[in-house]
């Protein structure tokens, strides 16, 4: 485990989740605070040891799916039908 994330991660699946990270805040302008909280709240029980499930989206899809949640259909891109998954700093 390391300190930024509360998952288990290999170097290069922490540089991928870096680059989720800095996604979310280009395109939904948040801090990077809550982008990594958001992403610890999506993964917290996850182990990407085995990158091949976290490799098979792009980082603009993991961070629309994380922002927007798996059932929010965001890649149809309808911004008005789209509200951010609820988020608690902790």
């Amino acid at each position: 485990m390391n300190k930024k994330y509360s998952f288990t991660l290999t170097s290069e699946s922490e540089q991928y989740c870096d680059m989720i990270v800095e996604e979310m805040e280009r395109l939904f302008r948040i801090s990077k605070k809550e982008a990594i909280g958001r992403v610890n709240q999506k993964w917290s029980a996850c182990n990407f040891n085995d990158e091949s499930l976290l490799f098979h989206m792009l980082p603009e899809e993991w961070a629309n799916e994380i922002y927007y949640g798996s059932n929010s259909m965001w890649w149809k891109k309808d911004k008005q039908l789209l509200r951010p998954m609820p988020f608690r700093e902790k």
